[in-house]
């Protein structure tokens, strides 16, 4: 649960402009989060450094999606093209019914998806596979 208090006034405390992460590639993650029947969430706030919360009876997922023109094929490119994104993501404490995750998305390499855990990325061996699109 994510709670934001409020301090003299309407605006949530620490709040920078509050935003939509609009992308399409955010939206075709959710709907694969629901394919593999999570039930997806996305989150609209600049502090937090996920874009999508996804519930499931045994689970709750934090996801960062992340988009690129170029190839992303394997967890060493994105760590090394997209290292700010992915320590925030890292240096966030949460409690163990959360799991981080990362699901990037590459024209050329299609989807891939891992586990963010303290000393990098590995690959979520717990999804299933992505359907060809």
């Amino acid at each position: 649960m994510v709670i934001l208090h409020e301090i003299d006034g309407d605006e949530p405390s620490g709040c920078c402009e509050v935003y939509l992460r609009g992308s399409r590639i955010v939206f075709r993650a959710m709907r694969l989060l629901e394919e593999w029947k999570y039930l997806p969430a996305q989150i609209s706030h600049c502090r937090i450094p996920f874009d999508i919360i996804a519930l499931r009876d045994d689970v709750t997922l934090l996801i960062q999606v992340i988009s690129s023109r170029r190839p992303i094929p394997d967890a060493r490119t994105l760590v090394r093209t997209y290292a700010g994104k992915i320590d925030a993501l890292r240096r966030m404490r949460t409690t163990a019914q959360f799991r981080k995750m990362l699901m990037a998305y590459s024209g050329m390499c299609g989807w891939k998806y891992y586990e963010v855990l303290p000393g990098g990325l590995i690959p979520a061996w717990h999804l299933p596979d992505i359907p060809a699109e």
